[in-house]
This record gives structure tokens, C-alpha cells and sequence, in this order.
């Protein structure tokens, strides 16, 4: 049941990494403002991890004009100085620890030795990005919990996010896979020269 409800939100692309997740148990559902709330803060926050992981170039751009030459340098150091202030910021932020995570943009399951129980609900924070330490912060309600080795596997379905929010959770999940598919892709060819 639990691997369906993330087999089946993901329309098969899934996000998967190790970050920095936590959650807090919820007495009762969030109220309508707070939700809006959270939904503009998650769209903004979408939109800038979007901006910051654009990568230029990648369709049939001269890379020998002098020009894209030097665009392709300054943006090298920006993206530098933007990785620096990423990881200050995350030494002055209280980031819980990075955990095993698979994400849709409708659900989310992670393996931890702290887990919720069944059917309890949350405000998830979830650390997306390195360059940028903001929580993206969810509310949904646990679905599955099941002890296994390294910890509890725990899904949590994600409850009123607008439908703005998920079309960008969506564009991100898809990027991902296209980054790790080109990845892939780039480590075969150098390992076949």
C-alpha cells in the first residue's frame, strides 16, 4: 500500500536523495491562512531552486563564441560565491540531519530511527537545496510506517498544496532525473574513451 502511494503520485519519475528532512507532529489541521501561506512561501522557494540550477547551453549553443566564453566564467563564479554563502547559511541554520528520501510531488517517504505513528499528521521542513538552506514545508498526514533495517519507513502523503505548488515540485522532480540521467549518460561516455 505504501509503495504504491509513491509508485503512483510520481507518474514514474521520483525524486531521491539523501537531505535534510523534519517533522513535527500536528494537532489538527492547518488553518486555511497558514496554509496559503506556506503555498506562497513553497512557490517562491521552488522558483528561486529553479533559477539557481538553470544551466545554459544545453541546446546547440556555440560554446566557442569568446563571448558565451566569458558568460559561461562569470557564471562559474557566481555559482561559486552562491555555493560559499550556501554553506554558511547552513552553518548558522539548524539543519536536522540528511535522511534517505523519495519525493513526489504528492507524497514523501523516508527512512529514520525517529518516526511518527500511523495516521498522525505533520509539518514536514524539507531541505531541497544545498545552495539555498530554506525549507520547502509541507503539511500531509502518515499513510505507512514500517520498521525495517535502518530505521522506520515512513510515508506521508501531502495534504491541500495548490496546484501552483505541485506543477513546480513536479519541474524539479523532472529536472533532477533529467540531471541524473544526463549524468549517467556522461560517465559511460568517459568511461568508453
Amino acid at each position: 500500500m505504501a509503495e504504491d502511494l509513491i509508485s503512483s503520485t510520481g507518474k514514474g519519475l521520483v525524486y531521491e536523495d539523501h537531505i535534510p528532512l523534519r517533522w513535527n507532529r500536528l494537532t489538527s489541521p492547518l488553518p486555511p491562512a497558514r496554509r496559503s501561506r506556506l503555498d506562497q512561501q513553497n512557490e517562491e522557494m521552488l522558483a528561486f531552486i529553479s533559477i539557481l540550477e538553470e544551466h545554459k547551453g544545453e541546446a546547440g549553443e556555440d560554446e566557442h563564441d569568446p563571448h558565451r566564453v566569458d558568460l559561461l566564467r562569470v557564471e562559474h563564479k557566481v555559482n561559486l560565491l552562491l555555493d560559499m554563502v550556501g554553506q554558511l547559511l547552513a552553518r548558522q541554520t539548524d539543519m536536522p540531519a540528511p535522511v534517505p528520501v523519495r519525493l513526489t510531488p504528492e507524497a514523501i517517504e523516508w527512512r529514520a530511527g525517529d518516526a511518527p505513528l500511523a495516521d498522525d499528521r505533520l509539518l514536514l521542513e524539507i531541505f531541497i537545496s544545498n545552495k539555498y538552506p530554506t525549507p520547502l514545508v509541507f503539511s500531509g498526514q502518515v499513510r505507512a510506517v514500517e520498521p525495517g533495517e535502518g530505521g522506520a519507513r515512513v510515508v506521508v502523503a501531502f495534504e491541500g498544496s495548490s496546484e501552483s505548488v505541485t506543477h513546480a515540485l513536479e519541474k524539479l522532480i523532472f529536472r533532477h532525473h533529467r540531471r541524473l540521467v544526463a549524468l549517467a549518460r556522461r560517465r559511460q561516455e568517459d568511461a568508453a574513451t
